[in-house]
């Protein structure tokens, strides 16, 4: 998701015609601006919790570990 939204956001800016004051100069820029402003946030929500679990399972499997070492 944040990748479709950084790739939407920068189609946006160069492909699709730009963006002024007044917004985009397209309707495909529109439509990909649309996509970038759901997926930016969202997908920068889902990186976040999924690194949050990764440093929490990564946590959890040494500490276990070390308790393993410590019970031999």
């Amino acid at each position: 998701m944040l990748l479709a939204g950084i790739l939407a956001a920068l189609l946006t800016a160069t492909v699709f015609g730009g963006i002024s004051r007044q917004g985009p100069h397209t309707n495909t820029g529109w439509l990909s601006l649309m996509v970038a402003m759901m997926c930016l946030p969202f997908g920068l929500m889902l990186f976040a919790l999924g690194a949050a679990k990764w440093f929490r399972n990564r946590r959890l499997a040494r500490s276990r570990d070390q308790g393993v070492a410590s019970a031999r």
